[in-house]
């Protein structure tokens, strides 16, 4: 007597269909440096000063965290973000 359903089946079957696709996936998507190695030298140069600015915001938190710093001076000011309308 068989099972009403076939689970060994529909478990191969789903596992066969993932790594499928996770092979699919490797071949034919370039990786971080590929993709930027694409790229003409303009679009280089833009990456690479978002990366700077990202670099220098997170050493300015990192900085602010280990000096036991709050991130913004009003964060503790009593009335939560968006309770302020004017920003809009």
């Amino acid at each position: 007597m068989s099972p009403a359903f076939p689970v060994m089946r529909f478990t191969a079957l789903t596992t066969a269909l993932v790594g499928v696709g996770y092979l699919l996936l490797k071949t034919t998507v370039p990786s971080e440096e590929e993709a930027y190695n694409r790229l003409s030298p303009a679009d280089r140069k833009r990456v690479d000063e978002a990366r700077a600015i990202r670099a220098a915001q997170e050493a300015e938190i990192r900085r602010r965290v280990f000096a036991k710093e709050p991130l913004d001076p009003d964060m503790y000011a009593g009335k939560p973000s968006w309770a302020d309308v004017s920003k809009k």
